[in-house]
C-alpha cells in the first residue's frame, strides 16, 4: 500500500511557500452549561473511552527543522506558554500513539516544547457538544473530517488520510482480485454509518457493483459480517483500514485484508484537529502540520504506528 497521507500538507506548504497563516481576532469564551445528549453517531473504530486524569510526557519523535512564522496569542489558549490537549484515547492521554507523537511533532513546530504538551481526557463527543466549558485547546483522537461535524466545531487540515481496504476470506472469489473492475460481480459488504458515508460512497461510485452491497448495522454489525463472511453470503467487505485491522482479529477472524483500494477523492476520509468554532488557533495549527508533513515526520510516524499497513498491495483501478 502506498501511503498518500501527508499530501494534502505538503501541498498547503508549497502554496503558501511557508508564509505565516492569519489569526484571526474573534473573541472567545466558554459557556458554563449541562451536556446535551448527542445523537451523532460513530463507527466501531472510534468506539468512544475517557481516560481519568492527565498527562504529561516526553515526545520520542524526530525533530521538525523549521518553526511557523505565526504566533499563537496567550489569550486563545487555556494556559498561556503550554498546550492542552483533549483525547479520548488512554494512549494517547500517556503519550504514546500516532496522534500523540504527531501533536509533538506539530507543537514543537509551533515553539512548544515538549514538557510544556499537556494531554486532559475529554469525551469522544466534547468537540460537537455546545454549551460544555472548554478544557483544552485542541482535541484529537481520530476525528474524521466531515461536513457534520464542521458545522459543529473547526477542524486543521488532514495529518492522516484513511485508505479503505477490502476484506475477504480466501476462499472468497473476491480474494483473488487484481483490479477494482473485478469486484463488480462480487457481492459486498460495509458497515453502515451516515456519519462516514466512506465506505458507501466508494462502492456506489467507484466499484459499482451489479449486485447492491449489503449494509450491516450497528451494533451488531461487525459478528454478522463476520458470519456473512464465513458462510458465502458476501464475498468481501469495503472497510477503512483501522476497522479492517481490528474486526480481523476479532469478529472478522476468519477473512483478512486482500487489498487497498486505489485512493478516491469521491471518497476520502481524513482525520483532523478538532477546535472550537471560530478558533483562533487553526491557521498557525495548519502552518505548523504542513511544516511537519514537509520535514517527512508523517511519513515517518507512519510506518512506526502502522507498519502492517506497508505490505497490503494495491488494487489496480
Amino acid at each position: 500500500m502506498v501511503k498518500t497521507r501527508a499530501w494534502r500538507l505538503c501541498a498547503t506548504v508549497l502554496a503558501i511557500g511557508l508564509v505565516a497563516a492569519a489569526c484571526g481576532d474573534d473573541d472567545e469564551g466558554a459557556v458554563d452549561a449541562e451536556p446535551v445528549a448527542s445523537t451523532t453517531s460513530t463507527s466501531m473504530a472510534e468506539a468512544s473511552a475517557t481516560p481519568s486524569s492527565s498527562t504529561t510526557t516526553t515526545s520520542t519523535t524526530q525533530p521538525v527543522a523549521t518553526t511557523v512564522s505565526c504566533t499563537l496569542p496567550d489569550e486563545a489558549l487555556i494556559e498561556a506558554g503550554s498546550l492542552t490537549v483533549g483525547t479520548w484515547l488512554p494512549e494517547t492521554v500517556a503519550g504514546d500513539s500516532f496522534d500523540s507523537d504527531v501533536v509533538y511533532a506539530t507543537a514543537e513546530a509551533l515553539g512548544f516544547a515538549a514538557e510544556d504538551v499537556r494531554f486532559v481526557p475529554i469525551d469522544f463527543y466534547a468537540p460537537f457538544l455546545d454549551g460544555l466549558e472548554r478544557t483544552y485547546d485542541v482535541a484529537v483522537g481520530n476525528y474524521s473530517i466531515t461536513e457534520a461535524r464542521e458545522e459543529l466545531a473547526d477542524f486543521s487540515d488532514g495529518y492522516d488520510r484513511k485508505e479503505l481496504v477490502l476484506v475477504a476470506t480466501e476462499s472468497s472469489p473476491a480474494s483473488g482480485a487484481t483490479t477494482v473492475t473485478e469486484l463488480r460481480a462480487a457481492t459486498l459488504g460495509r458497515i453502515h454509518n451516515p456519519e462516514l458515508p466512506f465506505s458507501q460512497d466508494y462502492i456506489e461510485l467507484e466499484i459499482q457493483p451489479s449486485n447492491e452491497a449489503i449494509a450491516f448495522e450497528v451494533p451488531a454489525a461487525f459478528p454478522t459480517a463476520g458470519a456473512a463472511l464465513a458462510d458465502g453470503s458476501i464475498d468481501g467487505m469495503v472497510m477503512g483500514e483501522g476497522e479492517a485491522l481490528w474486526s480481523t482479529g476479532e469478529d472478522l477472524q476468519h477473512a483478512s485484508i486482500i487489498a487497498a483500494l486505489p485512493v478516491s477523492d469521491s471518497a476520502v476520509e481524513e482525520i483532523g484537529m478538532a477546535f472550537e468554532e471560530d478558533s483562533e488557533l487553526v491557521g498557525c495549527f495548519n502552518e505548523a502540520l504542513a511544516l511537519v508533513a514537509e520535514a517527512g515526520t508523517l511519513e515517518e510516524l507512519e510506518s512506526e504506528w502502522y507498519p502492517e499497513l506497508a505490505e497490503i498491495p494495491t488494487l489496480s483501478a
